[in-house]
């Protein structure tokens, strides 16, 4: 009977050793990633080419409330991985904060702690967790911020192709036509908003990052070479890009990116570089914005 007593005076006092919350009561905001319909139904482009993708994976994660003017209560450590040629509309992350905020969060490879969502598994996680380094790897091991695999046709043409993007970025600020930045809250107590975030497959194909170019895939259809009919990452890095009208697109479509970061970004200025480096920022946003901020664990471009 004693030790039930104690284990009872436990129970009834245990609550009360908790610290209070004494914070205002916060807004919150829950943030949705949308069904991509080019990531599963495919898109023809400009130049008359279809493709179609039998994977699209990346993991969403890192998201939280920023701002020198904001409180977040519930920063989210942890990522999702989606597959995107199966994905629904489903939910990112929850988040409690007061203040005016922005939201940010990365695209990324996964942990070991990602949560797998629909079509992706173990391997996949596994896979894009492993490290590489050397030529198109950068100078440190880098791990997988996406994988992409599908095909191109036209007419009795088809090529295939097979990415594995080692590129993890921190998204920020997201701005739509009208210069507003939809990655922006203002939060009061009591508030219950829903942001929606875009993945958008399509802009891996950009000419230039710029809203306005064209969507086209011939250009990687001549950088097969050898003709075997699978584009890769080296026949890519064989084919110049015009270096200037890049930095000067990616400047006028964020005019904060610094200079200097958008040389870095650029470098060698090929196919290759366009389309592991710098269009792949420009695949996840909030639904109506043109182009995020973004940057690397070094800080925003």
């Amino acid at each position: 009977m004693s030790r039930l007593a104690t284990l009872a005076l436990i129970a009834l006092v245990a609550p009360g050793c908790l610290p209070a919350d004494d914070r205002p009561e916060p807004g919150s905001v829950l943030v949705n990633v949308g069904r991509s319909e080019a990531a599963h139904e495919g898109f023809v482009t400009d130049d008359g080419w279809q493709i179609s993708f039998d994977r699209f994976v990346t993991a969403i994660g890192d998201m939280g409330l920023d701002g020198d003017d904001c409180s977040d209560y519930s920063r989210s450590g942890y990522e999702r991985l989606y597959d995107f040629t199966v994905a629904d509309t489903a939910k990112a992350s929850l988040h409690y904060g007061l203040g005016q905020c922005t939201i940010v969060f990365s695209m990324r490879a996964p942990s070991p702690r990602a949560i797998l969502m629909a079509g992706v598994t173990q391997a996949d996680r596994e896979l894009m967790g492993m490290e590489a380094s050397g030529p198109f790897h950068g100078e440190k091991d880098e791990t997988i911020g996406l994988m992409v695999v599908g095909r191109a046709e036209r007419a009795s043409e088809t090529k295939q192709f097979s990415w594995l993007i080692r590129r993890w970025q921190r998204i920020g600020a997201c701005h739509n036509a009208a210069g507003e930045d939809l990655s922006a809250i203002a939060l009061s107590a009591g508030d219950a908003f829903l942001r929606e975030l875009e993945v958008r497959p399509q802009e891996l194909f950009r000419l230039t990052p710029s809203l306005v170019a064209a969507i086209e895939f011939g250009r990687m259809a001549e950088a097969d070479a050898d003709g075997d009919g699978t584009i890769t990452q080296e026949e890519l890095a064989k084919v110049s890009v015009p270096a200037d009208e890049i930095a000067a697109d990616l400047a006028d479509e964020v005019p904060d990116w610094k200079p200097d970061r958008i040389a870095e970004l650029i470098g060698d200025a090929t196919l290759a570089t366009l389309v592991f480096d710098i269009l792949p920022l420009r695949i996840l946003a909030f639904a109506g914005a043109g182009e995020c901020q973004a940057g690397d664990r070094s800080g925003m471009f």
